[in-house]
């Protein structure tokens, strides 16, 4: 036993270190990130996402998916999507609009997934939550695949499917 400053005598404590209870962390190397490593596996870096320097595909699907919505809560003529949709899938997206109108019914994107499948073919799915009258929970939820294409410098949809 040893004393104290207070003058209670105390018993020496021996420390021991903690087993491991998260995995290393990888080495930081220029602007990687540090990840844990995969028990059992070898080191793996994250890189940052492929950059392809068309800023506008972003804000040309933006663009197609806010028409398309707003078409829907009958805020937009239909006729507005007839050239920049395929044909099979304005007149469905017309019938929808119009029994969305008769039942009360609102819609909400969700966050769109998109991928380059080349530079100039991207595609892209959002969720689309049906809400019914004022409700808070989405009655029922749907996805919207897209298919965009760049031909002579412009972009043009090829698939706008409801699934």
């Amino acid at each position: 036993m040893t004393s104290s400053l207070d003058g209670v005598p105390h018993r020496s404590v021996l420390l021991r270190p903690l087993t491991p209870c998260e995995p290393a962390l990888a080495p930081a190397r220029g602007r990687q990130a540090n990840v844990p490593w995969p028990r059992g596996t070898e080191h793996r870096t994250v890189r940052p996402a492929r950059r392809t320097g068309h800023d506008d595909v972003p804000a040309v699907l933006r663009v197609l998916l806010t028409t398309y919505l707003e078409t829907l809560h009958r805020r937009r003529p239909a006729s507005q999507l007839l050239g920049t949709i395929p044909v099979e899938a304005y007149e469905r997206t017309r019938l929808r609009a119009r029994k969305a109108a008769e039942r009360n019914l609102r819609y909400r994107a969700g966050t769109v997934r998109c991928c380059w499948v080349s530079d100039d073919v991207l595609e892209a799915a959002v969720p689309v939550h049906e809400y019914a009258g004022h409700a808070h929970e989405p009655r029922r939820c749907t996805a919207l695949a897209v298919r965009l294409e760049r031909t002579a410098g412009r972009w043009h949809c090829t698939v706008f499917e409801v699934l």
